[in-house]
């Protein structure tokens, strides 16, 4: 698990600088690692926690937001290409708007509106990463 150590404290906010583990610098499925030289993260913690500046701690998602990210690395991109294959093919068919055969044009507006919902869905993640996890003392 990444660790990290706390920097700050501010009512229920803790200001956290990561440590990437051996290995994970290349890694861009962690928040910690994904962030590059922006090592500092931003957390919403429960105030039961004992924390002070210097502690250090483990974190790693939640569960649920875990399942959330997986379903949207994959479904959306999935649907988006579904869309535009099933919108390419209509409009060829319906209304004869491009010279081509209406496969093609289904599988070329298929792959328009894949590579058009990466984007969104490396943002979204990024939004995931950064606010949900757990965090764990290290004794």
């Amino acid at each position: 698990m990444p660790e990290a150590i706390v920097k700050e404290i501010s009512g229920s906010t803790v200001r956290l600088t990561c440590t990437s583990a051996p290995g994970c610098e290349d890694c861009e499925s962690l928040a910690c690692t994904s962030r590059g030289d922006k090592s500092e993260i931003k957390a919403e913690l429960p105030a039961n926690l004992d924390l002070s500046p210097g502690d250090t701690v483990e974190i790693e998602p939640e569960d649920e937001i875990l399942w959330g990210v997986g379903a949207l690395f994959f479904l959306l991109p999935m649907l988006c290409f579904l869309a535009g294959v099933l919108a390419g093919y209509y409009l060829t068919r319906q209304f004869q708007l491009f010279p081509l055969p209406p496969e093609l044009t289904g599988f070329i507006g298929g792959l328009a509106l894949l590579l058009l919902s990466l984007p969104v869905v490396r943002w979204l993640g990024k939004q995931f990463a950064t606010s949900h996890f757990l965090v764990k003392i290290k004794n």
